[in-house]
């Protein structure tokens, strides 16, 4: 039986919406989509500025999709942000998504549901300052080296020392103290799950809907240790949270949010920077 791939990638360099003080939606700049065919897309946008005090210097984004030289099916997605500037309190000089995909054809078969080995491996975030304080954003491999879903549960379920570690750096277990309240009650389901698995012995990475959050960051660094920070969120008052490194683990594909913003007081709004996804499946 002939077997199709179905290539899937996107990127998005900058977008999102601001509610206030100036109410504007903010398109998705340098935004690129794989066609379903496979080859290639690119995007760019900058200088941006706008009346919120929110601007960058230029913002691209690539995808790509076709065999590599092994006969695997590979895709590619990143996007880059350089001069990243929120109001003066959030600056970074330059921040890079880079999620790939590789597919073997010799694992697929008709009702088989096939994982492609996903990795982020690439991505990192440089300059960053926050009110002025440089913070230094160390990057872990972990949910590079368990590439799959099937790996990683297998890997969580089996590892205690993996299980503590992601249990702490996702804010699946115990709230750190400090937490701000809000954050607590927004993962107080994972750490419902975790309890209930540490009764009954039986251990998997908590999930809803099919979707598993975890973060490519492994530490955040303050230089002048003022700013508050909960597994891969930075607290900022009267600024809002700023999310780092976020994956989003689903059965057979992964999306990357280098950074992600909810803003609060004075400026509100939700905006997402550098974030990529990339996949693909065999028909039938």
């Amino acid at each position: 039986m002939d077997t199709t791939f179905l290539y899937h990638a996107f990127a998005l360099a900058f977008g999102g919406t601001v509610r206030h003080p100036e109410s504007c939606v903010i398109p998705s700049l340098a935004s690129a989509v794989l066609p379903v065919g496979g080859g290639v897309g690119f995007g760019e946008a900058g200088p941006y500025r706008d009346a919120n005090g929110i601007s960058f210097h230029r913002a691209t984004s690539r995808v790509s999709g076709s065999l590599d030289r092994e006969g695997n099916f590979s895709t590619l997605a990143t996007a880059t942000i350089e001069g990243l500037n929120v109001q003066d309190v959030l600056r970074v000089d330059k921040i890079v998504a880079r999620v790939t995909s590789s597919h073997s054809p010799k694992s697929s078969g008709p009702g088989k549901i096939d994982e492609a080995d996903i990795r982020t491996t690439g991505s990192h975030i440089e300059g960053l300052k926050v009110g002025g304080t440089s913070v230094r954003v160390e990057i872990d491999d972990t949910l590079d080296r368990y590439s799959t879903l099937d790996a990683f549960n297998n890997a969580y379920a089996s590892d205690e020392t993996l299980r503590d570690d992601c249990n702490a750096r996702f804010l699946w277990g115990r709230p750190p103290d400090g937490i701000p309240a809000d954050l607590a009650r927004r993962y107080a389901w994972c750490e419902e799950l975790c309890r209930a698995q540490s009764s009954d012995g039986r251990f998997a990475p908590p999930s809803s809907k099919g979707l598993i959050m975890g973060s490519i960051v492994g530490n955040i660094t303050p230089r002048n240790g003022k700013l508050a920070a909960f597994g891969n969120v930075i607290v900022v008052p009267d600024f809002g949270k700023i999310f780092l490194g976020e994956l989003f683990i689903y059965q057979g594909r992964r999306r990357l949010n280098m950074l992600r913003l909810e803003l609060g007081s004075p400026l509100d709004g939700d905006i997402t920077v550098s974030s990529g996804e990339s996949n693909g499946t065999p028909f039938p």
